[in-house]
């Protein structure tokens, strides 16, 4: 007995709608993965920007407990320490 067309037609189409809403829902994460990754990578950049313009600046007082605070501080901020 064959199978009527308009049958295979509908769950051709339900496949594909499925198919496809299950590969945006598998890719939705990965994106959000790779935005927070960027995201962190130039936040690291900016705290490393930072961590050497007070370190520039507190160069004339090396060995100051502000400094060190200031420079561990930073580092620890930027994944450095």
């Amino acid at each position: 007995m064959p199978i009527p067309q308009a049958a295979t037609e509908t769950s051709f189409s339900e496949f594909l709608k499925a198919t496809i809403a299950g590969g945006l829902l598998f890719l939705l994460p990965l994106v959000l993965v790779a935005l927070l990754l960027g995201h962190a990578y130039f936040k690291k950049n900016e705290y490393s920007k930072a961590l050497q313009y007070y370190e520039a600046v507190l160069a004339n007082r090396p060995g100051s407990w502000e400094a060190g605070l200031i420079r561990q501080l930073l580092a620890g901020t930027a994944g450095e320490a």
